[in-house]
């Protein structure tokens, strides 16, 4: 330190020795992911964070800063809803915990991204108290060496959701996209899920499925195209898939299929590259929902009136409908349907903790059943409710059977495949599954 004092000119020193310790931070991240990959292409990052720390640290989160052009696809520990953030629990001395990010990024070509991943104690709030350790790995992106264009059932999506169905088509169409040729090119796509059926893999255009990998491959020995692709040219190979393994109770049946495509590019100035690029697609069918609905004179209700109806008689029926539904959970379930004019609503229903309307100025009965499990009506027991209508039946009416509910519509959301449907169900009339008409 240097020092004067009032009315001096001298200047004066103090020396004085600190002794500290620099330590290393409690918690240690680190993140392994691939140094080049191909715009759009499937990736994986795996974040591995250690305690360094003597004390037990509760709450452990880790954070991800993502580049521009990322988009989550999914991870091994389920994220926090903002799909970036993720609680790790407690860490003892020692102890590491590690997870995968799976996502893609489409940018340039031989453009860079890098990811941020913090990690840290979690304050009450949800956010990250004191940043104790980051990692930032960056990643080169290239334009993808062939545009190939996957489609199932027509279809180019990453997820293609189908009815459950006998046969799927599949076609590959590969572009070489390079100024270079390439040379002793294949393709290989190799599949799996609960839904394939080996016997079902039918191979066109020389290619061969080996059942024991459950690999179907394509070279330069039996497609002779993929001997050499010159810039600009494609090449088309295609199979089909049928007699899926879809039972009444399988759960989420699907078919997932990682496709690796290689070869060896000739470079303008002599010289070879040998070059890959892979990508993933998954084939999903969608869940079989069904309503049945059928009158009763019996049931929980009681009814009144004389059956068969009268004219100018009123007579009341109990209304059955039931949900059963096969491998996917089925959401935001809604059945809905209309009366005609000669039938009231008599609002009493069974059970009464279901969720369901009548609206007299539109005259529809609404059944909002919500989430109608998988294997409902199989190994679950069927979902059912009861309403009342009632008859007020005309002369005009004398010698048929009465319509009690007009069509009946079913919406829902397959929450496996992601896609929403519509079933239809016939009318209903005063012909009961008792035998009475």
């Amino acid at each position: 330190i240097e020092y004067t004092v009032t009315g001096s000119n001298a200047r004066f020193t103090k020396e004085k020795t600190y002794d500290f310790v620099i330590g290393s931070s409690p918690l240690l991240v680190s993140v392994t992911a691939p140094r080049e990959i191909n715009s759009g292409q499937l990736f994986e990052v795996q974040v591995t964070v250690n305690s360094n720390s003597t004390a037990l640290l509760q709450g452990v989160l880790v954070k991800a800063e993502y580049p521009y052009g990322f988009s989550y696809v999914d991870s091994s520990v389920k994220p926090e809803s903002d799909n970036q953030t993720w609680n790790i629990g407690d860490l003892k001395n020692g102890e590491k915990k590690v997870f995968t990010v799976k996502g893609k990024i489409v940018a340039q070509d031989n453009e860079e991204r890098t990811f941020r991943f913090m990690t840290g104690t979690r304050l009450a709030n949800g956010d990250i108290e004191t940043v104790l350790g980051t990692a930032m790995p960056t990643l080169l992106v290239r334009k993808p060496f062939f545009d190939t264009r996957f489609t199932l059932a027509g279809d180019l999506a990453d997820v293609v959701s189908v009815n459950p169905q006998r046969t799927v088509s599949a076609s590959l169409a590969l572009a070489n996209t390079l100024p270079d040729s390439l040379s002793n090119v294949s393709v290989e796509v190799k599949m799996g899920g609960s839904a394939l059926n080996k016997a079902g893999v039918r191979v066109t255009d020389g290619g061969f499925y080996q059942s024991s990998q459950n690999v179907i491959v394509w070279d330069r020995n039996s497609q002779s195209k993929l001997q050499l692709i010159r810039p600009g040219e494609s090449v088309d190979v295609g199979f089909t898939l049928q007699d899926f393994i879809i039972g009444a109770t399988a759960q989420n049946p699907e078919v997932t299929f990682d496709v690796t495509v290689r070869g060896v590019r000739s470079l303008a100035g002599g010289g070879v590259d040998n070059i890959t690029s892979v990508f993933t697609k998954t084939l999903r069918f969608m869940t079989n929902l069904s309503l049945s609905a059928r009158t009763l004179r019996s049931g929980p209700l009681s009814n009144i009136g004389p059956v068969p109806p009268q004219r100018d008689v009123a007579s009341t029926y109990t209304v059955e409908w039931t949900l059963s539904n096969t491998n996917n959970d089925a959401g935001n379930t809604q059945v809905t349907t209309t009366l005609p004019v000669y039938v009231d609503w008599t609002g009493v229903v069974s059970p009464t903790t279901e969720n369901i309307s009548y609206n007299p100025e539109t005259r529809t009965v609404t059944w909002n059943a919500g989430t109608v499990p998988a294997r409902t009506g199989y190994s679950i027991s069927p979902r059912r409710v009861f309403f009342q209508v009632k008859l007020n039946p005309s002369i005009s009416q004398v010698g048929i059977a009465p319509i009690l509910t007009n069509n009946i519509t079913t919406r829902a959301n397959d929450t496996f495949a992601n896609q929403p449907f519509v079933v239809e169900t016939g009318s209903v009339n005063t012909n009961t599954a008792e035998g009475i008409s």
